[in-house]
C-alpha cells in the first residue's frame, strides 16, 4: 500500500508527526482555500492564517500536497496546514482552528486530540461531528477524503514554523491580547479582526 505521506526529502514527514503525537500534543489540519476562490485570494487567505499562528504561537507545518476535486481535476494544494499545540493548549487549538475554519469558509476541520481520538467537524456547524477513531497517520488520506480532498497526496511537509515563547518587546503587546482572546473567546478570527479595522474616532469639531 502506497504511503499516506511521501517525502521528497531525507527527513521522513512521517516521523516529525509521529513525534508530536506520541508527545500527546493535540494537531489540527486546516485548509484556507475553496473550490470557488482565486489563487490569489488563496493566498491571501493563507497570509492571513500564518497571521493568525504567529500570534497564537501554535507550531505548524504547511503541507505540499494534491488531490482530486469534485470535477476530477489534480489539484496542487499548497494551503493546508496541520498545527500543533502543547496538551495544555488543547481547547485553545480546538477553538482557534474552528474560528478559522469558518472564517475561511471551509467544510470541515479535522482535530485529533491529546488522546488520539480523530474528529471531522464542520465549523459551519451545519453537519453533525464525525468521530473518525484512533489517530494514526497512514490515515491522513482517508481524513481528507472525507473533507472533499480525493485522492489526497501529501508529497512534503514545510520546515516546521515555531515563535518564541517570549517575543520581542514591540510584540509583546499584541501577543498577550490575542492568547487572552484567545483564551475568552469562541471566535478569535472576528474578535481580533474586529480589533485591528475598529475605525478611530472622528476628531471632535471645533
Amino acid at each position: 500500500m502506497e504511503n499516506a505521506l511521501e517525502s521528497a526529502s531525507q527527513n521522513d514527514p512521517l516521523d516529525r508527526l509521529y513525534s508530536h503525537y506520541n508527545n500527546f500534543e493535540p494537531i489540527a489540519i486546516l485548509s484556507v482555500d475553496t473550490p470557488d476562490n482565486t489563487a490569489e485570494q488563496n493566498q491571501e487567505n493563507l497570509a492571513a492564517l500564518t497571521r493568525h499562528l504567529f500570534l497564537a504561537g501554535f507550531l505548524y507545518h504547511r503541507i505540499q500536497g494534491e488531490y482530486t476535486d469534485r470535477n476530477k481535476q489534480t489539484i496542487e494544494d499548497t494551503h493546508t496546514v496541520i498545527i500543533y499545540a502543547y496538551p495544555d493548549r488543547q481547547k485553545e487549538l480546538e477553538k482557534f482552528t474552528l474560528s478559522l475554519g469558518k472564517a475561511f469558509h471551509q467544510q470541515a476541520v479535522i482535530l485529533i486530540g491529546k488522546s488520539g481520538q480523530t474528529r471531522l467537524i464542520s465549523p459551519q456547524g451545519d453537519t453533525p461531528e464525525q468521530t473518525l477513531g484512533s489517530f494514526h497517520p497512514e490515515n491522513l488520506r482517508q481524513y481528507f477524503n472525507k473533507t472533499g480532498k480525493k485522492k489526497y497526496r501529501i508529497k512534503t511537509l514545510s520546515e516546521p514554523k515555531n515563535y518564541p515563547e517570549r517575543p520581542k518587546t514591540w510584540e509583546m503587546p499584541a501577543f498577550e491580547t490575542y492568547r487572552k482572546k484567545l483564551v475568552q473567546t469562541e471566535d478569535i478570527y472576528t474578535e481580533w479582526e474586529k480589533c485591528i479595522i475598529q475605525p478611530k474616532p472622528d476628531k471632535p469639531s471645533e
